[in-house]
């Protein structure tokens, strides 16, 4: 069985699955100084996230998540409203020729 770890981790001998995934995500978000916090998952499939993140992202109850899988693990990103979309794209494509329609 081959690793797709660091070779650290190959060196040390330690078996290739979720735990080895799981041990090297602690260790590169400690090395970058990432605050990482520890959340169970209820009967209900629910996660509550850490008063300190709420506080830190300014999160509402009721904003909308988009839950994307990545490899063994979960994100969570902001789906944007319609007001903060139109904020972002205030001003793009106004530098774009108007085509008149040839119909």
């Amino acid at each position: 069985m081959s690793c797709s770890f660091p070779p650290l981790w190959a060196r040390a001998g330690r078996a290739c699955g979720a735990a080895a995934y799981y041990n090297i995500d602690l260790f590169l978000y400690a090395a970058q100084g990432i605050d990482m916090h520890t959340v169970t998952l209820s009967p209900k499939f629910q996660v509550v996230i850490p008063q300190s993140v709420r506080q830190t992202m300014d999160l509402q109850p009721g904003s909308q998540w988009a839950v994307v899988q990545v490899g063994q693990g979960i994100q969570l990103m902001p789906v944007p409203t319609l007001v903060q979309l139109q904020r972002e794209l205030k001003g793009c494509g106004a530098d774009l020729p108007v085509e008149v329609d040839r119909f």
